[in-house]
């Protein structure tokens, strides 16, 4: 997942406490610094929080149907309460994360 995916999550109100990821603006990768706050020798990096796939499942709630690989098409998730709905990612984690944002009217 980038970040800009990341931080719409986190701007939806996704929670960020306790996670065992987190990404910068240059996309650089933390594993478990827990409060989201990175401080290095010469500046402090503010973290944005990357949830697991089961994570983003159990935030869609009802809204999730289903997840798919679609191979040249990368992974598709499908909603639920809007049978024709899919979005595309190119792992599952950005399927289901963009589908969150859609099922939930917050900016792709």
């Amino acid at each position: 997942m980038n970040y800009k995916l990341a931080k719409q999550l986190k701007e939806a109100g996704f929670n960020q406490a306790f996670r065992s990821r987190y990404i910068n603006k240059k996309g650089e990768e933390f594993i478990g610094t827990g409060g989201g706050l990175w401080l290095t020798k010469d500046y402090e990096r503010i973290l944005t929080a990357v949830p697991t796939l089961s994570e983003l499942i159990e935030a869609c709630g009802d809204g999730f149907s289903s997840l798919t690989n679609c191979y040249e098409d990368g992974f598709r998730a499908y909603g639920k309460t809007h049978p024709k709905l899919y979005i595309r990612g190119k792992t599952p984690e950005e399927a289901v994360a963009k589908l969150y944002l859609k099922l939930y009217n917050h900016k792709e």
